[in-house]
């Protein structure tokens, strides 16, 4: 009995709860509500519990990104590259992580074309949430 208290110790403190329910809660609440707001909330529910989910980490620096948080996105990119398992998820991640930090740069550098772009991508989202409706 006793050589199997260990790897019976080990086991149970590296045990995690599954949190993709919340990565999950929060992705149907942003695509059928568009609350931002609680999508965020659930995953950093689920990274409170498991700082460690690369869900969690992506979904979160994804909605980031899509409220113009740079910084906060290009961090949260870097941590999911750390994270990545494949070298597809790796790539993904720094090429987001990239992208972004050359978006922050871009509206440093260029503040009035930058908000020409932004003026530009509103209003083709609002001409394809209204395309939707007619469907």
């Amino acid at each position: 009995m006793q050589s199997y208290l260990p790897g019976l110790y080990s086991y149970t403190n590296s045990y995690r709860p599954n949190v993709l329910p919340y990565v999950n809660k929060g992705l149907a609440l942003f695509q059928w509500k568009q609350d931002i707001e609680a999508a965020e909330e659930c995953c950093r529910d689920a990274l409170a519990i498991d700082p460690d989910c690369d869900a969690a980490v992506a979904t979160l620096a994804q909605l980031s990104l899509q409220q113009n948080k740079l910084a906060e996105a290009a961090e949260l990119f870097e941590s999911h590259s750390k994270l990545a398992r494949t070298e597809p998820e790796l790539m993904s991640a720094l090429t987001y992580q990239y992208a972004t930090l050359s978006q922050a740069e871009f509206q440093r550098n260029y503040p009035d074309m930058a908000s020409q772009l932004a003026e530009i991508a509103q209003n083709m989202t609002m001409m394809d949430g209204s395309m939707r409706a007619d469907h």
